[in-house]
């Protein structure tokens, strides 16, 4: 709504008055800020509509039976070591 009323006031006579001030760029940059939040909002919404049908990242998880412990760093194995020669 907020950056509905900021485009409007860019287009005016009013705005249009104003332009290359910096006044008129604070509304500007206003604007494209309002816009951006909507389209963040619209993708959020997107992704937790996706979650909430099991699919995509967001997906819910289906209980403990999806959760795995982390596993160990993987170690050299003591053999290799054992056919090198010390110089």
């Amino acid at each position: 709504m907020a950056g509905d009323t900021a485009k409007s006031w860019l287009i005016s006579d009013e705005g249009m008055d104003q332009q290359g001030t910096p006044g008129y760029e604070n509304v500007k940059l206003y604007a494209k800020a309002c816009e951006q939040l909507a389209k963040l909002q619209t993708l959020k919404n997107a992704l937790a509509t996706q979650g909430l049908s099991g699919q995509g990242p967001a997906r819910i998880s289906g209980g403990a039976e999806d959760v795995h412990p982390p596993q160990p760093p993987m170690q050299a194995h003591p053999a290799r070591h054992l056919n090198r020669r010390s110089a």
